[in-house]
């Protein structure tokens, strides 16, 4: 097996660990972090990201992202991957279990599918999206780099998620509609017109509540 190793070691590792053992593909070297958070079921502390590149070296080129999305704040993920990218390493795409992806689907580095995430056909999903445990991107939809679409949302046909967009839980959002790069829709909302302007949407129907600057 490929070796992998995931950098940040925060609430989300355990879930990496588990789709990672699950796909049983890749061999898990340990993790990397500002600090030490202790061993995860026999995965131990390497370092902070500056021994990534000697990791790289003794034939580590696999990694995964464990940093979530801070809503639309994808700063210190973007700098991770960009870092990743810039030595070298190969971040593969990461599945649960009871994943389902159509033909046509284009999936970009580190994108992360959680348990029950269904990608219909033709899709175009970028760098280092999350697609949450049961949602469903139905087909023709784009999403761009560094965005979240956590757990129970249905994305309708044709839509156009912008770049480090967050989707709260249980959202619906319905077909052939633009939401706007950076912005963020609250949890059970149901969003039926485009979201042009940067900022906090939230309701059934959706509305604006807050302007980003």
């Amino acid at each position: 097996m490929e070796k992998i190793v995931i950098v940040g070691g925060g609430s989300f590792i355990g879930n990496i660990i588990n789709y990672i053992e699950n796909m049983d593909k890749y061999e898990i070297v340990g993790y990397t972090d500002l600090q030490d958070h202790g061993s995860f079921w026999g995965y131990n502390y390497l370092g902070t990201d500056d021994i990534l590149t000697k990791l790289y070296s003794t034939g580590v080129h696999n990694a995964a992202i464990g940093v979530g999305n801070k809503l639309n704040n994808t700063v210190i993920k973007q700098k991770i991957f960009n870092n990743l990218i810039t030595i070298g390493f190969k971040l593969p795409v990461i599945k649960g279990q009871n994943v389902i992806v159509h033909k046509g689907v284009t999936l970009g580095k580190g994108v992360i599918l959680r348990d029950g995430a269904i990608i219909q056909s033709n899709c175009k999903i970028g760098d280092c999206v999350m697609i949450g445990d049961n949602a469903i991107i139905s087909h023709d939809t784009i999403i761009e780099p560094f965005s979240q679409v956590v757990s129970g949302c249905t994305i309708g046909r044709g839509i156009h998620l912008g770049k480090s967009v967050f989707v709260g839980f249980n959202t619906v959002i319905t077909n052939d509609l633009i939401i706007n790069d950076n912005c963020v829709i609250g949890a059970c909302s149901m969003v039926n017109k485009n979201c042009e302007i940067s900022g906090l949407y939230f309701g059934i129907p959706a509305k604006i509540t807050k302007i980003y600057e």
